[in-house]
């Protein structure tokens, strides 16, 4: 979850696991039922297991969680979205048995009093509607005027038809991610995971000049996204600094289904840029960028296939790289 720090305090993600767990073990869930979940859940993380819920929190069974969990630990908004959206991911797998009398109801209850202008908790009433008011949520999702970045990609990662939202919602992601972005790349590169992966499948069939932001978002993990490309003029003029549009480029080049990978040449290449970019920063980089770069560095300390003529990271960076300030240095 250290990709994802923009939703530190709007949602436990903690919790979240820990009840998604508890639920998928309780419920027996096979493969097919667990990859449902974690392509919908933006903070799935599947380390959490289903004995958190009694070891981390006293509670025997899901319906005790929900009629006790403000007693003993309160109810912070954050803990209150967390439990919502955990029993809406996992909703196709809750049976009667999880609960006793009323507790359900109970909770739901809670959650429709509070879900007013709230999006997370809207986006929870969505995942949790029958057939017959999914509708309505969905429309609510989508007519929403959203404020925040992280608000707008989050509310389109329940919906489960990413082209449909992504059009629907074009201007306002467009604003966003542009001019209006509320979030910073370091430490949220998960979320543009999320994004250029589900935009990919659809990018070749999107027409008109309102799609080049997300056009130079999906060339990302295909191609080397330098100074004087056209990805990187256009993600320049949206506000995305260099050393920005390095670490995704990088990050999406290595992780994304379809992107380079890491032994290709051109990936070197964009390590090497990265390297350039961060070293040449004016200001102290983030402590994460520097874990980051310091696994990165001793990856790539020996290149597979010579890069620049160079058969090593720290060969191909002895030109053209000046250090600007000393926490880089060191």
């Amino acid at each position: 979850m250290s990709q994802l720090k923009i939703y530190e305090g709007e949602v436990n993600a903690g919790l979240l696991n820990d009840i998604v767990a508890f639920v998928l073990e309780t419920a027996g869930a096979g493969h097919p039922q667990r990859q449902l979940v974690r392509g919908r859940c933006l903070f799935y993380d599947n380390a959490s297991s289903g004995d958190s819920l009694q070891d981390k929190y006293g509670f025997l069974y899901l319906g005790e969680l929900l009629e006790r969990y403000e007693a003993r630990f309160g109810m912070a908004l954050c803990d209150l979205r967390a439990i919502a959206l955990a029993l809406g991911y996992t909703m196709e797998l809750l049976t009667d048995e999880m609960f006793v009398g009323s507790q359900r109801g109970d909770f739901l209850r809670k959650v429709r009093q509070q879900s007013q202008g709230d999006i997370y908790l809207t986006a929870a009433r969505y995942l949790l509607a029958d057939e017959k008011d999914a509708g309505r949520w969905e429309r609510t999702l989508l007519g929403t005027r959203y404020r925040k970045t992280e608000e707008l990609l989050f509310a389109m990662s329940v919906l489960p038809d990413f082209a449909r939202a992504e059009q629907a919602l074009r201007p306002q992601l467009n604003a966003l991610l542009g001019a209006g972005r509320t979030l910073p790349v370091i430490g949220n590169m998960r979320l543009f995971d999320w994004l250029i992966s589900h935009a990919l499948p659809h990018i070749k069939t999107m027409r008109g000049k309102d799609t080049a932001l997300l056009r130079a978002l999906c060339a990302l993990p295909e191609s080397y996204v330098k100074p004087g490309s056209r990805p990187w003029g256009v993600l320049e003029s949206q506000g995305y600094t260099a050393f920005e549009t390095a670490c995704l480029n990088t990050r999406a080049a290595l992780t994304l289904e379809g992107g380079l990978g890491p032994d290709s040449l051109v990936t070197e290449k964009i390590v090497v840029g990265l390297f350039k970019t961060a070293l040449g920063q004016q200001d102290p980089l983030p402590e994460e960028a520097c874990q980051s770069l310091e696994r990165l560095f001793y990856k790539y300390s020996r290149f597979r296939i010579k890069c620049y003529g160079c058969g090593t990271l720290p060969d191909a960076l002895k030109e053209d790289v000046q250090i600007q300030e000393p926490v880089s240095f060191a």
